[in-house]
């Protein structure tokens, strides 16, 4: 992502614009506060050039990245870079010691960007092993791969917090701001039904703050467009109504 901003006059422009700041998050995720107000107030006043939010990992081995303080700097290391026994460690009354789970949500200061874009070394290589299908060449046929098979190369974006100036983590309620859609349908967790779920239940209960009531049971969902958040919803609705059917506010 930084190298192509930087290649693709995305900088610039944010410069010929005026823009200070960039708002960055991960598409799977539909329950992000986009440019949420309290966020990015945290990050401008705190004068931070990389701002991060966090929830409590559910369980040591989360699928999330950690982070922590490194002599003094703070930095996320992957989950697959994380050995079991540190991730396993406790804090005297028995919560996670490194508990901090990255959700890929960041503000950026624009001069911060363009400073790191500079440097070829700025986001190292992370080695992941994948499962990769291919051409088995004897018989033409597609081979699904039971183990992995392939090294791939990446780069995250999160590498840069250690580089930047006054970072700042700002812890989220995962009920309210974290649905990944990570797995398939059937699976466990963070599915798109699961992430279904939370954006009901999100909704529900801005409706109930609205002075609606929401029949048991009865899935609501409310489109952005409509109304980014409770506050602005409550403005748009008459309390005493009550729902009683699926309902979808657009």
């Amino acid at each position: 992502m930084l190298a192509a901003l930087a290649r693709s006059g995305g900088l610039e422009d944010c410069r010929r614009r005026g823009i200070e700041h960039l708002f960055y998050f991960q598409v799977d995720n539909p329950l992000v506060e986009v440019c949420g107000a309290e966020f990015l107030g945290y990050h401008l006043l705190a004068g931070s050039e990389m701002t991060t939010q966090v929830v409590a990992k559910r369980f040591p081995q989360e699928k999330v990245g950690n982070v922590l303080a490194v002599d003094g700097r703070l930095r996320v290391i992957e989950y697959s870079d994380l050995p079991d026994d540190v991730a396993e460690r406790r804090a005297p009354d028995g919560s996670l010691a490194i508990w901090a789970g990255s959700i890929a949500v960041h503000a950026f200061d624009v001069g911060f960007l363009e400073r790191m874009a500079q440097s070829a070394e700025a986001l190292p290589f992370h080695r992941a092993n994948k499962k990769v299908p291919y051409v088995d060449p004897a018989t033409g046929l597609r081979v699904e791969p039971k183990q992995p098979n392939a090294v791939k190369f990446e780069r995250f974006i999160f590498d840069l917090m250690p580089s930047a100036r006054n970072a700042l983590v700002v812890e989220v309620d995962p009920a309210e701001h974290f649905a990944p859609v990570k797995n398939a349908s059937g699976e466990p967790s963070d599915t798109p039904e699961s992430a279904k779920a939370q954006m009901v239940a999100v909704h529900a209960a801005w409706l109930a703050r609205a002075g609606v009531d929401v029949a048991p049971g009865v899935p609501v969902e409310i489109s952005p467009l409509f109304a980014m958040d409770a506050n602005e919803l409550a403005g748009k609705l008459t309390p005493g109504m009550r729902i009683t059917s699926p309902t979808y506010f657009t």
